[in-house]
């Protein structure tokens, strides 16, 4: 049992092999409890995990803005040291299971707009642009500005949850670009985008988030 959760948990690790103890991350249990009541738990805690995420930054989440897939990336091990007690000795990855993001943030969020492909994503970006919404002269590179739009994307990884669930870590890569589309029908576009890891812990049955740290940034 402790070296399916082990797996279940974590996965492969991104950056490096890892070792815990049976005391350290894991769903291990006091009693005879299945493997699909565990795997409901995590699911059920990432719910309610996500429901707090997006209701604290609504007005961020628009139509669209999530993606339809899990984020992998590994949790720094430094990382995990600083906020749990656990020997851990390498980098965590998220768990390997059967759940989308639709399946957990959209019942979070009661709205499953928010969440969509990579295709539809680009699709409205294509519509917006489709339509002339510049007036005034602006140009780039001396060629009138005939459309432009932004678009928004977050990526999440499933949370890694420590034994308890009362700790966990999420990264989120989030990125904006700004499209321009000039009078001879060329698109050009620039943006940014940063990947973080959040840390939530469980309080009086409530999430709140208590750090977060900011591993990469990219252009």
């Amino acid at each position: 049992m402790e070296a399916f959760w082990r797996r279940m948990m974590f996965g492969r690790a991104r950056r490096a092999k890892f070792i815990v103890t049976a005391l350290a991350f894991g769903a291990i249990s006091c009693g005879p409890v299945s493997s699909k009541e565990n795997l409901d738990r995590s699911n059920r805690e990432a719910i309610s995990l996500f429901d707090y995420i997006i209701s604290t930054d609504r007005n961020y989440y628009k139509a669209c803005t999530i993606s339809d897939k899990w984020l992998v990336y590994s949790v720094f091990a430094e990382t995990v040291r600083t906020y749990v007690n656990y020997p851990v000795r390498g980098d965590l990855s998220p768990p390997h299971h059967m759940t989308v993001p639709n399946d957990i943030i959209g019942k979070g969020a009661g709205e499953d707009p928010l969440i969509c492909s990579e295709t539809e994503r680009s699709a409205r970006k294509d519509a917006a642009l489709s339509t002339s919404t510049q007036s005034g002269g602006g140009t780039f590179r001396e060629r009138k500005i005939v459309a432009s739009t932004r678009t928004a994307k977050r990526e999440f990884s499933y949370p890694i949850f420590d034994t308890d669930y009362r700790t966990a870590f999420i990264v989120r890569d989030n990125s904006t670009r700004n499209w321009i589309k000039t009078e001879d029908g060329k698109c050009i576009s620039f943006g940014d985008g940063e990947i973080l890891v959040f840390i939530y812990r469980k309080r009086h049955g409530r999430w709140k988030m208590i750090g977060h740290d900011t591993y990469a940034t990219y252009h």
